[in-house]
């Protein structure tokens, strides 16, 4: 029976913490841009990075982009990242990386809502008469709706 050896000679670069922390720090990192608010953007940033064998994020680029700020904000939040060396036996490793930063916009607080509705009579008067001779009287309402 043949001895196969492990395959793990080279490591490639990982987020300290592994994809969770990396995932955490871009939730708490993101800065939704406000053009994107204003338009109603949603959507996914592809990106590319290399990282160097000292752990320095380089060459960056968007892939495929939503625009309106987004693309701009992910690759800023790329740019802080920061990796660990690696040792892979004294090869110095660059390794290239391809994540996916989502742009969810903000829930808004649900405001509670309360709706008023007032109503009058045009004219009593002419409501009497036409009430006592049977028919169905003409009545203007108004409204007046608050929320």
């Amino acid at each position: 029976m043949a001895h196969k050896k492990k395959n793990n000679f080279v490591k490639k670069h990982e987020y300290p913490g592994g994809k969770k922390a990396f995932q955490l720090f871009v939730t708490s990192t993101i800065n939704y841009p406000k053009l994107a608010i204003e338009n109603k953007i949603e959507g996914s940033v592809y990106l590319e990075f290399e990282v160097g064998f000292e752990g320095v994020v380089t060459n960056a680029k968007v892939v495929h982009g939503i625009g309106f700020g987004c693309d701009e904000e992910a690759l800023r939040i790329i740019n802080l990242l920061k990796y660990a060396p690696q040792n892979n036996h004294g090869v110095k490793l660059i390794s290239k990386h391809k994540v996916k930063i989502n742009f969810k916009l903000p829930v808004e607080e649900i405001k509670k809502t309360t709706t008023q509705i007032n109503y009058q009579l045009s004219n009593k008067s002419i409501v009497k008469k036409v009430a006592k001779k049977n028919e169905i009287p003409k009545v203007s309402y108004s409204y007046s709706i608050k929320i």
